[in-house]
């Protein structure tokens, strides 16, 4: 029961964090996000939730101090699984930031403190934890600001923003799926691993083949479209309606970068008035 609530209440919390600029973005209706949502959250617990599960746990407390009384264990871990729900819950009804594993990584610590006492607890397991969560965060948010400049100068600044846009497509779908197939491939079910352990040249390799063939299938799918990597922004109702006069550029650097389709809206507004 307690663990259906912290599943519950960890997957909707995720699913809006992953979902939720999808949604907003009008890529996806909010039931095709639920929808997907579920599909994803329960694929990734399938595949990759006893890893994430050995990874938080691993050396926070040991569990050999409670071999003698296992009741005890049992109700510790019931604590930890209601608290880290309960926390979930909350932080989510009232918008703050939440994450279920801090939730179970300071139960952890509370219930072996409480237990068997400070002495108890794993220092360097706890201190690699919490390093993880200030040093994930940094390393994220530069990647992140390092694609947003990526896009920024070549999408977004380079002319027709919806031409550009489709001619980066490929890139960034072979790149996410190299990604996701090589982070499955070295973390996901001992199954997958067919090659010999210590060795990066096949799951590089498959994952290079993976990336390829994402590419391949967005060019194929944009040219059944009738895309064909073409395409202004005045060809697209919501960004003609919506598209400034100086050009997406002109709003994000301001200045002369401004779109395609906004200098030839200014050009027919003053042969007009001419």
């Amino acid at each position: 029961m307690w663990t259906v609530l912290l599943g519950w209440s960890n997957g909707a919390n995720d699913a809006a964090n992953s979902m939720g600029a999808a949604v907003g973005a009008g890529a996806l209706t909010l039931r095709q996000a639920v929808l997907a949502g579920a599909v994803a959250e329960v694929t990734g617990a399938s595949l990759l939730g006893v890893h994430v599960s050995k990874t938080i746990s691993k050396g926070v407390i040991r569990t050999d101090d409670y071999a003698a009384n296992p009741s005890v264990f049992s109700f510790a871990m019931v604590a930890v699984l209601v608290g880290a729900a309960v926390t979930t819950i909350a932080a989510t009804y009232f918008k703050l930031p939440i994450s279920a594993t801090h939730g179970i990584v300071g139960g952890l610590i509370g219930v072996g403190a409480l237990a068997h006492g400070w002495g108890s607890l794993g220092g360097p397991a706890i201190a690699k934890t919490v390093a993880s969560w200030v040093i994930s965060p940094v390393l994220g948010g530069a990647v992140a600001f390092a694609l947003f400049l990526l896009v920024h100068r070549l999408v977004f600044r380079a002319g027709d923003p919806l031409r550009n846009s489709r001619r980066m497509q490929p890139l960034f779908t072979a790149l996410t799926a190299f990604i996701v197939a090589l982070f499955l491939m070295l973390k996901g079910p001992e199954q997958v691993r067919f090659w010999k352990e210590g060795t990066f040249t096949a799951p590089l390799l498959v994952s290079l083949g993976l990336g390829g063939l994402g590419a391949g299938a967005t060019l194929l799918f944009s040219r059944a479209a009738g895309h064909g990597g073409g395409g202004g922004d005045a060809e697209d109702p919501l960004l003609a309606k919506s598209l400034p006069p100086g050009g997406y550029g002109a709003v994000l650097g301001g200045g002369g970068g401004g779109g395609g389709a906004g200098r030839t809206r200014t050009k027919s507004a003053c042969s007009a008035a001419s």
